[in-house]
């Protein structure tokens, strides 16, 4: 089987993914518009870059929003899927200020035991 080159692009489950290093390193192409628009990395294991209008091909910098994971699955869990960007935002704000930076400030005085 013949590997493909390095910045070769591939389509699967609908994203794109750009080879980025051998042997077969691939990153999702939203990722890496994002890094490249704003020049910081996204910790892949925290982080997401999601598409605004629910459109996978459209890479436009006012279409991509980067996330936590954790914001991501409360977003995904507890409001209704919409490609409409402006409403997608109305619901990002909430998810953002449940996991916002004093969380853990919150909720550091609570002990639980079983």
């Amino acid at each position: 089987m013949k590997r493909k080159p390095v910045n070769s692009e591939r389509v699967r489950g609908g994203y794109v993914f750009v080879k980025v290093a051998e042997p077969d390193v691939w990153k999702r192409k939203q990722v890496l518009f994002w890094e490249q628009l704003h020049g910081e990395k996204i910790d892949g294991k925290n982080e997401v870059v999601i598409f605004l209008d629910g459109n996978r091909l459209n890479f436009a910098p006012e279409n991509l929003y980067k996330l936590t994971r954790q914001e991501y699955i409360y977003l995904n869990r507890n409001f209704p899927q919409t490609k409409d960007p402006k409403e997608k935002l109305c619901y990002i704000v909430p998810a953002k200020n449940t996991f916002s930076a004093d969380t853990k400030y919150r909720f550091s005085h609570i002990s639980f035991s079983l």
